[in-house]
């Protein structure tokens, strides 16, 4: 059950409450880490962003750097000449000094509009909130105020994003001819988008299909949506998929299960782009685009799931520390509608897991 949000919440009459909803409702936040790898094009950028502000023509596409993103990026956008920034992560990006000066004023801005913050910070204790649990939300709120406002004036076309280059509050103040892209799972504890009224919203939401804009409708985003040509969830015609991989999270908990395997068995490794522990198993050989050639798979919570639904793909959900087996099964069903027993099962080990797997390509799994 979510507490009342707090709206009004406001820094210069744009809502901020966003930046501090996921921490207020309790919901988890995958933490990013700066990649400061970076291609050459990258030394290039600013120049490009202040010829496209005098030109005006080509529109601007600013995603994560991941394949799966940049694929369906250069498939959603083919007949159109854009530019496309993107933000290291799985693959080298080109956006790492414009990012820097967005990290400046994320860190020095609420430092000269101080008497500004503490308003905030006054507003939230009226209100029964302590501000003191939100200091670090606040600040890099009023900092993305501050960055909009600055490259709003280089980025003067339409652009598509997805919080590379254009921050998050950009929704909120509408500053640009912006659309967001949808860039994962979409579903009804996400405080991005959830129970989220129309005024509030200023710009575009590109969705995957017509599957997500009703979703989100039906979660209670009220902005306007706009259906992509292209499903970011492709059906692989014809490919052949075998063996087994496992799908690493953003939980260390998880990795230390995953890092503890010692079996024969050969499987695969695809880290997440955001998993940076470091793996100690040498009985993995690591991939960086097996997703699309497995044939069962040992994962999380992630959006891969959709894929291995769509494809036929069956699933061992691998628990984390601590993580309930019936709380699992029912975010399971209501999250992506995959069905226990027919679409995955649950595990508590690698080794478990694989085991499922084997009795279930020799189809003599039996549910209980």
């Amino acid at each position: 059950m979510l507490r009342d949000d707090c709206w009004d919440v406001t820094f210069r009459g744009v809502t901020i409450w966003p930046y501090l909803r996921f921490s207020y409702q309790e919901k988890k936040v995958t933490a990013y880490k700066n990649n400061y790898r970076f291609k050459f094009s990258a030394l290039l950028l600013p120049f490009f962003l202040v010829i496209h502000s005098c030109i005006r023509k080509r529109p601007v596409v600013s995603v994560v750097a991941r394949s799966g993103m940049v694929d369906y990026v250069q498939a959603e956008f083919a007949s159109e000449n854009i530019l496309l920034v993107s933000r290291s992560e799985q693959l080298l990006g080109n956006a790492v000094f414009v990012e820097a000066v967005w990290l400046l004023f994320r860190k020095l801005s609420w430092r000269i509009v101080r008497s500004e913050y503490d308003d905030v910070c006054r507003f939230l204790d009226s209100k029964g909130i302590e501000s003191r649990k939100y200091e670090s939300d606040i600040k890099t709120a009023i900092g993305d105020y501050f960055y909009n406002c600055f490259i709003s004036f280089f980025v003067r076309g339409r652009v598509y994003y997805t919080n590379c280059l254009i921050p998050k509050i950009e929704r909120y103040m509408g500053l640009m001819d912006s659309v967001e892209i949808q860039h994962g799972v979409i579903h009804e504890e996400h405080m991005d988008y959830v129970n989220i009224e129309k005024k509030y919203i200023k710009n575009s939401l590109l969705v995957w299909s017509s599957q997500w804009e009703e979703r989100l409708k039906r979660i209670g985003y009220g902005g306007e949506l706009i259906v992509a040509n292209h499903d970011y969830i492709s059906i692989d015609d014809g490919e052949e998929r075998s063996g087994v991989t496992i799908f690493s999270t953003v939980d260390e908990g998880y990795s230390r299960k995953v890092d503890a395997y010692k079996g024969a068995f050969p499987v695969r490794l695809q880290k997440h782009p955001r998993d940076y522990f470091s793996y100690s198993n040498d009985c993995f050989e690591e991939v960086v685009d097996g997703e699309k050639l497995t044939a069962c798979a040992i994962c999380h919570d992630t959006t891969l799931i959709y894929y291995f639904l769509k494809n036929s793909v069956f699933f061992v959900y691998l628990l984390s520390p601590n993580e309930d087996k019936a709380v699992v099964v029912r975010r399971m069903n209501e999250k992506y509608g995959a069905s226990f027993g027919e679409n995955f099962l649950v595990s508590d080990s690698v080794e478990d897991a694989l085991e499922i797997i084997r009795l279930h390509e020799q189809d003599q799994l039996r549910i209980s």
